[in-house]
């Protein structure tokens, strides 16, 4: 009898140093939505975890665009919306816009606002340029119609401009609206604001920096 106690003893001891201490240091990043329609299984995810996403309240009459500035998805739909991704290294947001397809829209003709860039916080924008991340400086507008407007300029172009600047260790991004076809990288990080020459900055209505890495 005693021999069977002290081996139940030696049983249960084991297991609770095996499941005793144990802590988990997997760094998790953030999954927030600007909907509370949004519904995903948890909040927090390690980077490489498969991630799945709905959103299931739809309205008729009702057109739906989803977006993420930090995470490309799949998007399908099975009864609502389904999203999937891989959680990269970083906090993810996911957006809903929402727009009466019934309701007249004085802009269709110009074309509708497809995609809203919202300027990058403040208290963001160090952690942002460290992941090697665009920063968002000013808020802009993606068209149907192909172009891209401020709140003050309409532009034909969303020129991506990438080079390295002399003595730097990597290479810089700068993202402008523009109404010219092509811009040389010089001219990009000149104008972006390291040029003391008014000549190499561009008229607001020609381009404007809109977000830059």
């Amino acid at each position: 009898m005693r021999k069977i106690f002290y081996l139940s003893f030696i049983l249960a001891l084991a297991l609770g140093i095996s499941g005793c201490g144990v802590k988990d240091d997997t760094v998790k990043y953030r999954l927030t939505f600007n909907d509370s329609i949004f519904e995903s299984e948890k909040t927090e995810y390690a980077a490489g975890e498969n991630v799945t996403v709905r959103y299931d309240i739809i309205a008729t009459d009702t057109d739906y665009h989803f977006y993420s500035d930090d995470v490309e998805f799949e998007q399908s739909f099975d009864g609502g919306y389904v999203f999937t991704f891989t959680m990269p290294e970083h906090d993810v947001t996911l957006n809903a816009e929402s727009r009466n397809s019934m309701e007249y829209d004085p802009g269709m003709a110009e074309g509708d606002v497809v995609r809203t860039y919202e300027a990058t916080e403040a208290d963001l924008c160090e952690e942002y340029l460290a992941e090697d991340r665009l920063v968002t400086m000013v808020r802009y507008y993606e068209l149907s119609d192909g172009t891209w407007k401020t709140d003050d300029h309409e532009y034909k172009y969303r020129l991506e401009i990438t080079g390295r600047m002399s003595g730097a260790v990597k290479d810089s991004t700068f993202v402008y609206l523009s109404n010219i076809e092509e811009i040389p990288f010089e001219r990009a990080y000149m104008a972006a604001g390291l040029s003391s020459s008014t000549e190499d900055y561009f008229d607001p209505a020609e381009a404007v920096l809109v977000e830059m890495k």
